[in-house]
């Protein structure tokens, strides 16, 4: 398995750190991509999280598998994280 970062977007959150887009290529054939992925922090815990929907006004995953993610992919993508080189947030109101 193979995790590729196509995307991150830094948020200057107390706790959303970014949304993330990953690849995950499992063959030459076969792979799955997951955009706006959370990544979350508090203290010393990291996670990762799919995002939600609101149907009848219940809160559900968009994306959901068996096993699940945090079981199976989540701690991988974790990994690849921690090598990759993240861009930061920029205060952009400065650049005029």
């Amino acid at each position: 398995m193979k995790i590729e970062i196509l995307d991150y977007r830094p948020n200057d959150n107390q706790t959303l750190i970014a949304r993330i887009d990953v690849k995950v290529v499992y063959s030459d054939s076969k792979s799955e991509t997951f955009r706006g992925l959370n990544l979350f922090t508090k203290e010393a815990r990291k996670w990762l999280s799919v995002p939600n929907i609101k149907v009848d006004e219940k809160w559900i995953p968009m994306y959901e598998r068996t096993p699940p993610l945090r079981e199976t992919i989540f701690p991988e993508i974790m990994k690849a994280l921690e090598t990759y080189d993240k861009p930061s947030v920029t205060d952009d109101t400065n650049l005029w």
